[in-house]
């Protein structure tokens, strides 16, 4: 037996009163908490994480993605993300020259990419294709997020 969410479990309770049987979802006090459980429902999220992301839009610092961008590519940049820290270790007390420094290095390589694929008079073109461009923007895409939870970090400990 396939098992119902827990709003569809608690509206189907009958609850007795006074002057008689009622179903939960009927009473406003219950239906209320039917609704703030559907949210954590909703999110996959636990309680703690519905707070802190409350508390990141309350202070800017929630960033609401494009709908155009997919979990797919989502988790490209983490799994790269996971890939530099392994390769380099944390970087997070990095200057931000130095992160501008690889930033800028990636994007190049981003761009190398695009030149060899689009142009005729292509110089090495094992770095071109667009199985290579996709790489790339992950990787740029991956170091630019590097540099935003860093610079979070830090804005967050001055306060």
């Amino acid at each position: 037996m396939e098992r119902k969410t827990m709003r569809e479990d608690i509206t189907h309770v009958s609850v007795f009163g006074d002057d008689g049987i009622y179903f939960a979802r009927d009473l406003p006090h219950i239906r209320e908490a039917i609704n703030l459980l559907a949210e954590y429902e909703d999110t996959g999220m636990t309680p703690e994480e519905i707070e802190q992301e409350k508390k990141a839009k309350e202070d800017g610092r929630m960033v609401v993605l494009p709908e155009g961008v997919s979990a797919e590519v989502i988790g490209l940049i983490a799994g790269e993300r996971k890939r530099q820290i392994e390769l380099w270790g944390a970087q997070s007390d990095n200057t931000l020259y130095e992160w501008i420094g690889t930033l800028g290095e990636e994007f190049g390589e981003l761009c190398e990419a695009v030149n060899e694929t689009c142009f005729r008079t292509k110089r090495h073109p094992d770095r071109g294709g667009y199985g290579n461009i996709a790489i790339e923007a992950i990787q740029v895409a991956a170091v630019a997020a590097e540099i935003a939870e860093a610079v979070l970090a830090k804005a967050e400990a001055e306060k």
